[in-house]
């Protein structure tokens, strides 16, 4: 195998180097800070890039004696149970190795006890907590877990509670955490909600509990978090829901860093980038996207793109057909972009007659829609009727067998897609699902360019063919045809898609009927605004839709 082992986190730095050049045992202290939600991993960085495929080899080789029917009893907790080997794997294997005896995970050492959010929730500057001062502590943590104003006598029952749990062990510390955990559970943190689930909007005092629902609406719309306090006091004012003043409201949260989110979130779910990196591309066909580490900076570039459209309100059709993107060097080097150094993502200028552009031309998509092997053109396809031009197709028909792929490179997927198509039931949606599919495959399973099809060896084998013809009749040779003409033909049903996309992301819940006046008069208020994104999203928050009374709760889980 090796004889330096790396230890690294997700961020590709370099946390320990040690030696095992020798069989002896060492024993080594590795103290590793790592942010919360990082994880280590070991790797040799000249090792075996699969160890069931190489454990294979020298089993067969070297280790006669341990290859019986279940030898893969030995890398795979899935095989069925078997015969026992005369003797493992690991009892016999000579090689350098890393072996674990034990680990220990530390928090790290707080300077200073209590720590300030141990002060705030607890309401002290020392390790005591003083019981009087419970029933002050829950009101508090209910009211911003609410995200509004209490309705008198709201506490009453987590303060009973709280009195069970603290006769039940007397620690006060123990009996308010769950007391407090009791507070999270409820619907009322849960759900956004016009109505407190405790009371009825009668009982509300002389405030108008949708005002704050509207607050919390638009809060993890844009920011995927709980309202400030300028929010609330518009909506303790009761003027939020006026026009003016949402809008102002939502140009100064597009400006505050926590509407990172909403680009993180939204390309998430509308563009569906939580397919990255569910199917790792083969690492011996394409190890730069391992090496490079090439999954987060595809990612970034698209949310990146998305921010700069939103923050310079630029013209929707950006998105289909762009002459610029966000590289750093090596996603530049992916791309076959000259000039471009550094790990520092930064706005480039296309060269001229690129096959780059829009969203269509950008790795995360081309490697979110591919699974790592191989590409499919309707799997492509589908994503481009779906995300980009807002029409998905119907259902695959029952009894249908699905495209085998011909891994040998004899026939290419064109030929046996026309075949597919002799089926009636398959060739109405093919005809609007394939060409867009077709245009795309000139992109590896990574993104990269390519001109042939390659078989398992890595050798070229048959020319791919990008040419086209569109549902509507348009013929185009490539992608960048194809996102000239849908900017030029497509660009209201793309704007009607995205908007339908944006309103159920922002209203949290799938649309129905009652939104479609809504959804016209966002697209209609945004052409005539000039197609402007950020135009579009001011005219999301302040739709009837939106700012109307909800209908349902709407459960914050699910954005």
């Amino acid at each position: 195998m090796g004889d330096t082992a790396y230890g690294y986190n997700v961020s590709n730095r370099i946390l320990a180097n040690f030696d095992l050049k020798d069989d002896r045992p060492r024993n080594y202290r590795v103290r590793v800070w790592l942010d919360q939600g990082y994880t280590v991993a070991l790797r040799y960085p000249n090792g075996p890039q699969k160890f069931i495929a190489e454990g294979r080899k020298i089993l067969e080789r070297y280790h006669p004696e341990t290859k019986v029917s279940n030898y893969l009893d030995e890398f795979s907790l899935d095989a069925p149970p078997g015969e026992v080997p005369e003797k493992w794997f690991s009892e016999v294997y000579q090689g350098p190795r890393i072996r674990f005896y034990s680990m220990k995970i530390e928090r790290a050492p707080v300077r200073h006890w209590p720590p300030v959010n141990y002060q705030s929730l607890f309401q002290t500057k020392t390790p005591t907590i003083d019981p009087d001062k419970a029933p002050q502590i829950i009101e508090s943590f209910a009211q911003k877990a609410f995200r509004r104003p209490l309705v008198p006598g709201e506490t009453d029952r987590y303060e009973e509670l709280y009195e069970q749990l603290i006769n039940r062990n007397n620690d006060p510390k123990e009996a308010l955490k769950g007391t407090l955990s009791a507070i999270l559970s409820s619907p009322d943190f849960l759900y956004i909600q016009s109505t407190p689930a405790a009371t009825s909007a009668v009982e509300f005092s002389n405030l108008d509990p949708r005002q704050y629902a509207l607050a919390s609406r638009l809060s993890y719309f844009l920011w995927s978090s709980m309202p400030d306090q300028k929010l609330l006091t518009a909506a303790r004012r009761g003027i939020l829901h006026r026009e003016e003043v949402i809008k102002q409201h939502t140009k100064r949260m597009l400006k505050d860093p926590k509407a990172d989110a909403f680009a993180r979130h939204f390309t998430d779910s509308w563009l569906e980038l939580h397919k990255l990196g569910t199917a790792p591309p083969d690492a011996k066909k394409f190890k730069s996207y391992s090496v490079r580490n090439l999954e987060p900076q595809m990612r970034q570039e698209t949310q990146l793109f998305f921010q700069h459209i939103l923050n310079q309100n630029r013209d929707v059709a950006d998105f289909i057909d762009s002459d610029y993107t966000f590289v750093t060097g090596d996603l530049a080097e992916h791309y076959g972009i000259p000039d471009v150094e550094g790990s520092d993502f930064r706005r480039v200028i296309l060269p001229e007659n690129s096959i780059r552009g829009g969203l269509m031309g950008q790795a995360s998509i081309l490697t979110a829609t591919a699974n790592g092997i191989e590409t499919s053109p309707v799997v492509r396809g589908v994503w481009v009727l779906e995300n980009i031009l807002g029409t998905p197709p119907s259902p695959p028909p029952p009894n249908i067998e699905p495209i085998e792929p011909d891994t040998r490179g004899a026939v290419t997927i064109r030929e046996r897609l026309i075949k597919h198509q002799n089926v009636a039931t398959c060739a109405d949606c093919h005809v609007k699902i394939d060409p867009p599919g077709f245009a795309l495959e000139a992109f590896n399973p990574v993104g990269e360019f390519r001109s042939f099809y390659e078989d398992d060896t890595g050798k070229n084998t048959l020319e791919i063919d990008t040419r086209v013809t569109l549902h509507s009749g348009e013929s185009v040779a490539n992608l960048r045809e194809l996102r000239s003409t849908l900017r030029q033909t497509r660009k209201d049903q793309f704007l009607l898609g995205l908007s339908r996309k944006t309103l159920t992301y922002a209203l949290g819940r799938e649309l129905v009927v009652s939104d479609r006046p809504s959804l016209d008069h966002i697209v209609e208020e945004t052409i005539k605004s000039g197609y402007g994104f950020q135009d579009l999203i001011l005219e999301v928050v302040s739709s009837k839709s939106f700012i109307g009374e909800l209908k349902t709760s709407t459960l914050i889980a699910e954005r």
